[in-house]
């Protein structure tokens, strides 16, 4: 994906939405900021390992498409997941 941003006053840039949707960008996301050899590379920082950050968005994936039950007691989650995703 290639685009052209303009550098605003006091070095201010606006990352295209659809760059920031599909990489995950989020506000108040952080970023380590280097250069090599003329190019400007951004990093994000994360302090999160990044197995457990795939599983926060995987959850977060699965509620978004309502891929989840509510219970009460145990009995009943596991009535309820039974009889949502059969025996696993």
């Amino acid at each position: 994906m290639s685009t052209t941003i303009k550098v605003q006053e006091r070095g201010v840039i606006t990352l295209p939405k659809r760059l920031r949707d599909k990489v995950g960008i989020t506000p108040g996301a952080m970023f380590d900021v280097e250069e090599h050899g003329g190019t400007i590379v951004m990093k994000p920082v994360s302090h999160i390992a990044p197995e457990i950050l795939q599983d926060l968005k995987s959850a977060l994936e699965d509620l978004r498409a309502g891929n989840f039950i509510t219970f009460s007691t145990i009995e009943e989650f596991h009535k309820k997941r039974q009889a949502k995703w059969g025996k696993k």
